[in-house]
C-alpha cells in the first residue's frame, strides 16, 4: 500500500479558494494516476476555526483509494494525501499537482504502508506468521530516492520510510 503526502506552498491564494477549481482537481486527480472513482467529491469550507487565517476547504474523492486534499489561502499552503492500495505513478501524480498548484515549494513525503499485510504478501496462497514485538530498539530511519529517470539513484538505501534525495528533490521543484 502507497500514501503520497504533498504539502504545497507558496501557491495562489485565490486558486485554493476557488471551490470549483479544488472540486476539478479532486475529479481529476483519480484518472491521472489510473484510480477508479467510487463517488463523487466531497468538499467543505471550514470555518469554524479559533484564528480566522485558519479557515480554508477541505476535500475528498474514494476512488479504489482515496485523494484528500486541505487547502488555506491564507497561508498560500495546500496539503493533499493520495493512498492506494495498488501502486501508482507517484512522478505523474506530482506533476499534475505542481500543473494544477504552481506551487513555490514543494514537501514529498511517500510511505510503504501494511508491509505486512496479507494481501502485500501474497494472500491467502501465502499465510502471515503473527509478528512478536520486538524489544529492541527502532532501526535508524534511511531514505530511498524515488527518482526512476536515466540511471536511477545511486543514494537509495531501500527503507520503508521514502523521500526524494536532496539532488533529485530539485529536479522535482523547478517551475
Amino acid at each position: 500500500m502507497q500514501h503520497l503526502l504533498l504539502d504545497l506552498y507558496q501557491c495562489n491564494p485565490d486558486q485554493l479558494a476557488d471551490a470549483d477549481a479544488l472540486h476539478r482537481f479532486l475529479n481529476e486527480m483519480p484518472d491521472h494516476i489510473g484510480m477508479q472513482k467510487v463517488s463523487s467529491d466531497t468538499l467543505y469550507y471550514i470555518d469554524a476555526v479559533s484564528d480566522s487565517r485558519d479557515a480554508g476547504h477541505s476535500g475528498l474523492i474514494l476512488a479504489s483509494h482515496h485523494v484528500s486534499l486541505h487547502a488555506w489561502p491564507p497561508y498560500q499552503m495546500i496539503n493533499i494525501d493520495i493512498f492506494s492500495r495498488d501502486e501508482f505513478d507517484e512522478s505523474e501524480a506530482i506533476m499534475f499537482v505542481r500543473a494544477t498548484f504552481a506551487p513555490g515549494d514543494l514537501e514529498v513525503h511517500s510511505v510503504q504502508r501494511a508491509t505486512r499485510s496479507p494481501r502485500s504478501n501474497g494472500g491467502a496462497d501465502h499465510p502471515v506468521v503473527p509478528v512478536v514485538e520486538s524489544k529492541a530498539p527502532p532501526p535508524a530511519v534511511v531514505h530511498r530516492c524515488l527518482y526512476r529517470g536515466p540511471g536511477g539513484c545511486s543514494l537509495s538505501t531501500g527503507s520503508a520510510h521514502i523521500k526524494y534525495c536532496e539532488v533529485h528533490r530539485y529536479l522535482l521543484l523547478q517551475p
